[in-house]
């Protein structure tokens, strides 16, 4: 026997509100924590230790190329990827530890949670592996200039420009 108090949504759960309300504004977290038996371990214990360990390994990298005998152009392409590589470790961070390390998962998520864990976990670290990746194109174009024409010169503020358009584009 159905009542109209069915009808009228008051037996739904809260649970089931909310999954109703974060779905009709496009929010990704209910999706994202269908599979928690899965994703807990390895956002949560994994990637934490390695992401650290990444950022003080490209710590380390950018301290060494960028002291004052070891910039060349090389280095500074080299030290703009360390750079790149670590922020793209750094965005995704805080979102691990605390959704996934600190468990908040299983609590209600805001709608600024979801916009928030969604540019920092997936916009962001896109854009610096993309940059990354422009600078890698950059060190093989570098390098090939250098062998194939070692007359050419290929100074700091020539590669300044080039860095911008990695890091912007």
């Amino acid at each position: 026997m159905s009542s109209a108090a069915d009808d009228d949504g008051w037996n739904e759960t809260v649970s089931d509100k909310i999954c109703k309300i974060l779905s009709q504004t496009n929010c990704s977290m209910p999706t994202i924590f269908k599979r928690l038996e899965i994703s807990v371990p390895i956002y949560g214990y994994i990637s934490p230790p390695v992401i650290l360990l990444t950022i003080f390994t490209n710590t380390l990298i950018c301290v060494v190329l960028l002291r004052r005998g070891m910039r060349t152009a090389t280095n500074m392409l080299l030290a703009a990827m360390a750079l790149s590589d670590m922020l793209t470790g750094l965005c995704p961070l805080p979102c691990f530890v605390y959704f996934y390390t600190f468990r908040a998962n299983r609590d209600w998520i805001p709608y600024n949670w979801c916009t928030a864990y969604f540019i920092l976990t997936d916009r962001l670290p896109t854009v610096f592996h993309t940059a990354s990746i422009w600078l890698t194109v950059a060190l093989a174009v570098h390098r090939y200039i250098c062998v194939c024409k070692p007359q050419v010169t290929f100074t700091i503020p020539l590669l300044i420009p080039l860095l911008n358009y990695s890091f912007l584009h």
